[in-house]
């Protein structure tokens, strides 16, 4: 890692030398951030391919329920959703948001969930005004003293994604 000045941050990012925004910065050569909804597509396609899964999007679950447990340690686990549909399965990760788990199952999976937000905004295309320089290789990681990263990324038609 190399500690950066604001005038080197600045200039990495695009920033005019008047911008107050970065007082200074740190540069990891190793570190890389992650475009979390290609991440998530990626990882699904692989399950889905590789280990015969089944991905059920836009379900609600209202209940799950380990029924038991196979000679060779499996868990057997019965989802139910709000429809009443039942799915049984091995394995349950739960993506979701908080409108996708009913409150009775949230609540029974609150000491075992991690909460992680994540969100995506653009700007319009900015064509010659944009900050990030075209060479930017990818994207820019930029994280504050209060343990939030934000990623920038300059797309091919010149808007900021971050």
């Amino acid at each position: 890692c190399r500690m950066l000045t604001a005038a080197e941050v600045q200039n990495y990012i695009g920033q005019p030398e008047s911008s107050r925004l970065y007082r200074s910065g740190e540069y990891d050569p190793n570190s890389a951030g992650i475009h979390p909804l290609k991440l998530t597509r990626g990882l699904a396609n692989v399950v889905e391919e590789k280990y015969d899964v089944t991905i059920h999007e836009h379900t609600k679950a209202t209940s799950i329920e380990r029924l038991s447990t196979t000679n060779d340690n499996k868990h057997l686990y019965k989802i139910t959703t709000n429809s009443g549909a039942e799915i049984t399965c091995h394995h349950v990760v739960l993506c979701t948001g908080p409108e996708h788990v009913s409150k009775a199952l949230s609540q029974q999976l609150s000491r075992a969930i991690l909460p992680v937000y994540t969100w995506m905004a653009s700007t319009e295309p900015l064509n010659d005004k944009c900050p990030l320089p075209p060479n930017n290789a990818s994207s820019v990681t930029l994280c504050g003293d209060d343990y939030v990263c934000l990623n920038y990324w300059r797309s091919h038609d010149s808007r900021i994604l971050f």
